[in-house]
């Protein structure tokens, strides 16, 4: 199976060799919007009362990694895209999908509507995007050959 990347092909297998067995496990855990769910409830500093729900800040492709400095902070597994400052009101959606190009926001699924050609698109960004954080919007446009 090849797969277009950045207008080279690139097999799966080379992209794949090149990601760190630590980064990998994350990044397959945090495929799964429950994953991503528990991220905040182990994260004792979290601020429950002053930022969108967990459940919507999951759905939407995000996970915690909040620290002392900004107990609020999040990330794409996707795109990578880390984002912090969020108020009650906010729409993890749009403030996700601003200034990015993310596949996940792209895709505009929650994880229940997805098919398993989706996961396998979001997984494909999702490693490309961790072998080559040097991009500057830290996302990926994948096409596929083989995947209906």
């Amino acid at each position: 199976m090849k797969f277009r990347v950045a207008g080279r092909r690139t097999s799966l297998r080379t992209i794949i060799m090149q990601i760190t067995r630590e980064s990998l496990a994350r990044l397959e855990l945090m495929t799964r919007e429950e994953h991503r769910l528990k991220t905040f409830g182990e994260f004792k500093l979290w601020p429950k009362s002053k930022v969108p729900s967990p459940k919507k800040l999951a759905e939407a492709g995000l996970f915690c990694c909040g620290n002392e400095e900004e107990p609020d902070l999040t990330a794409c597994y996707v795109c990578l895209k880390m984002l912090a400052g969020w108020e009650k009101n906010d729409d993890p959606w749009l403030e996700h999908g601003r200034n990015t190009n993310c596949l996940f926001i792209q895709k505009g699924k929650k994880e229940a509507d997805m098919t398993l050609g989706d996961f396998m698109e979001l997984d494909f960004a999702a490693a490309v995007n961790l072998v080559d954080d040097s991009k500057k919007s830290r996302t990926v446009d994948v096409t596929h050959d083989d995947i209906a």
